[in-house]
């Protein structure tokens, strides 16, 4: 009862126990999940525990069931695009501490994108990129006319624009395609480089 009460607090809970809580696996690994920083304070065997730095079946069920837990994990299983994915769709703000190799992945970083505010933890090559950063728009428009509802998804839209690289926010031929396809439902022209090319007929349009 207490781990669940303590999610709301702005404290690292097993700074403050005792070893033999800290030595608690099940509590620890709770914990962790609400605060990576709580993972600091582990026992030494918990730490060292095989499964917890080897066995990939033993994380797989692990981010199943807390999502979360991937930011505690070793480095090579942030860089392991099959937990990724798995955490992702539980939790697509875990991209955050993933391996720069996946956040410049495609698969993985379109599947978190989709809720917009994730782009910003893409690779600048992906921000900049047309087709990927336009099958972000798409998708996100397809779902709200599939939903039927007018503010589906804006907030994930409105988070792509100010996500999306600044090369492409100066890049007039992309802006405009964007306008055209979707100038009725995004807020284009609060995000778009005012010094743009062509900015004027973009407006218009």
């Amino acid at each position: 009862k207490i781990v669940n009460r303590i999610n709301n607090l702005n404290v690292v809970f097993l700074k403050y126990c005792n070893d033999e809580i800290r030595d608690d696996e099940e509590i620890v690994l709770r914990l962790a999940t609400i605060n990576c920083e709580e993972f600091e304070y582990a026992s030494e065997r918990i730490k060292n525990d095989e499964r917890i730095k080897n066995d990939r079946n033993f994380i797989l069920e692990l981010i199943e069931k807390n999502p979360n837990i991937i930011r505690v994990l070793n480095a090579k299983f942030k860089n392991d695009k099959e937990i990724v994915l798995k955490a992702i769709e539980f939790d697509p703000g875990v991209t955050q501490c993933i391996s720069d190799r996946l956040k410049d992945d495609e698969e993985v970083m379109f599947l978190a994108s989709t809720y917009g505010y994730c782009l910003e933890h893409a690779s600048e090559r992906l921000k900049n990129n047309e087709e990927f950063v336009m099958k972000i728009f798409d998708y996100l428009y397809e779902e709200k006319c599939n939903w039927n509802e007018e503010n589906y998804d804006s907030f994930h839209s409105v988070y792509t624009l100010l996500y999306m690289g600044e090369k492409l926010k100066s890049n007039s031929k992309f802006m405009l395609s964007l306008v055209e396809k979707y100038g009725n439902w995004l807020p284009i022209l609060e995000y778009i480089d005012k010094n743009i090319n062509n900015y004027k007929q973009i407006a218009k349009e």
